[in-house]
């Protein structure tokens, strides 16, 4: 299913501006602050407004297109629904997907019941780059 599908199934009008951010997501993986996604886009919308980015990426995480990962000082965002963690590094904040499907035993410890929909792990260290 296309993104603009993917839009108009949350009766969202598929935008340029909706497009072209989560297109932007998706390409960069690197879980990007709303300033560097308005950056990015700033070469290709020249007229586009922080604010617009900002609203684009709240309805979309209001529809569940997209999640918010609020680290404290600033929120980065992620287009990568599937179950999964992230690695953040101290030093230089970078954010690396961690895959986790098969390992977390705690998924087998879910009370009758319960359904999960999603998890925010969060595992702070040092990167490779910032080790070397």
């Amino acid at each position: 299913m296309s993104f603009s599908d993917m839009l108009r199934n949350k009766n969202l009008k598929a935008t340029p501006q909706r497009l072209a951010i989560y297109k932007l997501l998706y390409e960069m993986n690197t879980h990007p602050s709303a300033d560097d996604i308005y950056s990015h886009m700033k070469s290709v919308y020249p007229t586009i407004s922080l604010a617009t980015v900002y609203k684009t990426l709240r309805t979309l995480t209001n529809v569940g297109l997209i999640r918010e990962l609020n680290l404290g000082e600033e929120n980065r965002y992620d287009c990568n629904l599937s179950l999964h963690g992230h690695l953040i590094c101290t030093k230089c904040n970078s954010i690396i997907d961690l895959h986790i499907q098969n390992s977390l035993d705690i998924l087998n410890d879910l009370k009758d019941g319960f359904e999960l929909d999603y998890i925010k792990l969060f595992l702070y260290g040092t990167c490779q780059d910032c080790n070397k």
